[in-house]
């Protein structure tokens, strides 16, 4: 769990992501189901009032993502709540 919540805070603190106005980070948390198949989740929440802002900002998410130094146990993906978007 703390490589997760360590990886997430990485990216949170990433300088790119802070040039976005529109869009709010919160701190990575475990998820509510926090282990699962022997694997430890936790999460990043991002929301945007502007759909235009959040793209923007998880392209960008995405190239910090790929250049943070990972573990090689620990995995991650973006999800995106299809109901709200």
């Amino acid at each position: 769990m703390a490589d997760a919540l360590a990886f997430l805070a990485t990216a949170r603190a990433g300088p790119q992501t802070g040039a976005h106005d529109e869009v709010m980070l919160y701190d990575p948390v475990p998820m509510r189901l926090a282990r699962r198949a022997n694997f430890e989740r936790a999460q990043l929440l991002i929301e945007s009032p502007s759909r235009r802002a959040l793209q923007a900002f998880l392209g960008v998410l995405r190239l910090v993502l790929e250049t943070i130094k990972t573990p090689s146990r620990l995995r991650w993906h973006l999800e995106v709540d299809p109901l709200e978007f």
